[in-house]
């Protein structure tokens, strides 16, 4: 909220309007989950990343 200058209300209607995570998974390819903390999601975060390399290379 400080960071955007909002109020607890328009923070609120922000998140609100937001569309729900399980709807967002429909339309991912790739998916980092992040509520196990910083670590597990740098992990999961490089292994996509090498994936997409591998395809790039296999796609040259």
């Amino acid at each position: 909220m400080l960071r955007n200058g909002l109020s607890r209300v328009e923070a609120q209607k922000r998140i609100d309007s937001q569309m729900p995570q399980e709807e967002k998974q429909k339309f991912a390819d790739y998916l980092i989950d992040t509520s196990d903390g910083f670590e597990p999601a740098k992990l999961r975060t490089q292994q996509i990343y090498d994936q997409l390399v591998e395809i790039t290379r296999k796609h040259r």
